[in-house]
C-alpha cells in the first residue's frame, strides 16, 4: 500500500487517502423491529431538507470538462483554454480547424447529455435541458438512497423518509427520540463531496494573499480553498478546480490505524479511478496533491510515488471522526449539497 508525506507544515500528515430513473414514490423507513404506523415519535426530531440540485448540474459540466480535456490533449488537438461559463456550458477556445472533426468523433463516444457548436476558434458545449432536468431529478433521488444508507450504517436498519412533493427538491427525515440526533444530523451536513485536486500554490495565511500572489484573479479552472485547522492543515491553497479522481471513484473505504496508531480510513479504488490515479500520479511525483472533503482540504501532501488502487487517509482524527468518515464514503457522496432549512420537534398531534 502506498503512501504519501506532506513536506508541508503538516509534519507527519500522511496522505495514503485524502471525494436509472426511479420513479417517483414514497420511502417508507423504520426504526429496527418497528412498525413505523404505529410507532411513537413524540418528542422525536423531523428535518425538512433541500437537496441543491444545480449544484449537482454544476458538477457534472466540471467533471465532463475535466474528461473533454483529457481527450483532446490525447488525439492531440491544440487548443487555448475550456471555461465553464454557466453552470451547463462550455467553451473551449484557441481551437485549431484541424482539430474539428476529430472533435466530432470524440463527441461521438460521450453520451447525448451534450449539444455542441463550432464558434471561430473556438466551440460551444451546452446540456441539454432535458439531461439537466434528469441530473436535478437523479440528485433527489440519489440523496435520499444516501441519506437511507448512512442511517443504516448508523445502526438504524430503518428509518421513515420520503420526498417532499411540492418544490421536488425537500426531503423529510423523521427521528425517534431515543436516536442520538445531532450525530445523525452532522451526517447530513457532510455532503461527502471527496476530490483530489492538483496543488498550483501555497498554503498562504489568508485568502486575500492567495489571491494576491495569483495576480489579483484567478481563472475558472482555478479556485482558493482553505485548509481544515482541525487536522492540523492551516492556511489557503490554490488548487485546480477539475479533480484528478473523486468519491465516485472509491470501491471501498474501511476504517484502520495509521503507522501512528492513529485512527485513519483506508481507500480502494474502481478499477478506471485506479488507472487514471496511476497515471497522474506517475507524471507528478514531487507535486503536491490535495484532498477536499466538501471544499475544505484535508491535507495537502506531496506525491512521493506512484498510487495505483489502495490508500490511506490520515488526518488526526478521533474514533467517532474516522467512524463517521468511513460511513459517509461507505454510503456514498450527496450527488449535491443538502441543506437543514426546517427542523421541529414532533407533537402528539403529527401521530
Amino acid at each position: 500500500m502506498k503512501d504519501l508525506y506532506s513536506s508541508s507544515s503538516l509534519g507527519s500528515a500522511k496522505l495514503t487517502f485524502i471525494p436509472a430513473f426511479i420513479i417517483i414514490s414514497m420511502v417508507l423507513i423504520t426504526i429496527t423491529g418497528c412498525d413505523l404506523l404505529k410507532e411513537d415519535l413524540t418528542g422525536g426530531t423531523e428535518l425538512i431538507l433541500k437537496v441543491e440540485a444545480e449544484e449537482a448540474v454544476k458538477i457534472e459540466t466540471h467533471q465532463f470538462r475535466s474528461h473533454l480535456k483529457e481527450r483532446l490533449k490525447e488525439a492531440g488537438i491544440s487548443f487555448s483554454g475550456a471555461a465553464v461559463k454557466k453552470v451547463d456550458t462550455i467553451e473551449i477556445s484557441g481551437l485549431k480547424e484541424p482539430g474539428k472533426e476529430k472533435i466530432k468523433e470524440i463527441m461521438a463516444d460521450f453520451s447525448g447529455g451534450w449539444e455542441y457548436r463550432f464558434v471561430e476558434e473556438g466551440m460551444v458545449l451546452t446540456l441539454k435541458q432535458s439531461a439537466v432536468k434528469r441530473i436535478k431529478e437523479q440528485a433527489v433521488f440519489q440523496a435520499l438512497e444516501v441519506i437511507k444508507k448512512r442511517l443504516s450504517a448508523f445502526g438504524l436498519s430503518e428509518k421513515y423518509a420520503e420526498i417532499e412533493t411540492p418544490g421536488f427538491d425537500r426531503l423529510k427525515v423523521q427521528i425517534p427520540p431515543d436516536v442520538d440526533s445531532p450525530r445523525i444530523k452532522s451526517l447530513f451536513r457532510i455532503s461527502g463531496i471527496l476530490e483530489f485536486l492538483p496543488v498550483v500554490n501555497g498554503p498562504f495565511p489568508t485568502k486575500e494573499e492567495a489571491l494576491k500572489a495569483s495576480g489579483g484573479t484567478l481563472t475558472d479552472e482555478l479556485t482558493i480553498l482553505r485548509g481544515d485547522s482541525r487536522r492540523g492543515n492551516k492556511g489557503y491553497y490554490i488548487v485546480k478546480a477539475d479533480p484528478v479522481i473523486t468519491g465516485r471513484d472509491i470501491k471501498k473505504a474501511s476504517r484502520t490505524l495509521d503507522q501512528f496508531n492513529e485512527p485513519s480510513v483506508s481507500l480502494s479504488l474502481t478499477t478506471d479511478g485506479a488507472k487514471r490515479f496511476r497515471h497522474y500520479t506517475a507524471a507528478n511525483i514531487g507535486q503536491k496533491l490535495s484532498i477536499v472533503l466538501d471544499d475544505r482540504i484535508i491535507t495537502a501532501p506531496t506525491i512521493q510515488d506512484v498510487i495505483s488502487h489502495d490508500m490511506v487517509v490520515s488526518g488526526h482524527f478521533t474514533i467517532k471522526e474516522a467512524e463517521d468518515l468511513e460511513l459517509i464514503l461507505r454510503s456514498g457522496g450527496l450527488p449535491a449539497p443538502v441543506t437543514l432549512i426546517q427542523e421541529r420537534i414532533i407533537g402528539k398531534e403529527d401521530k
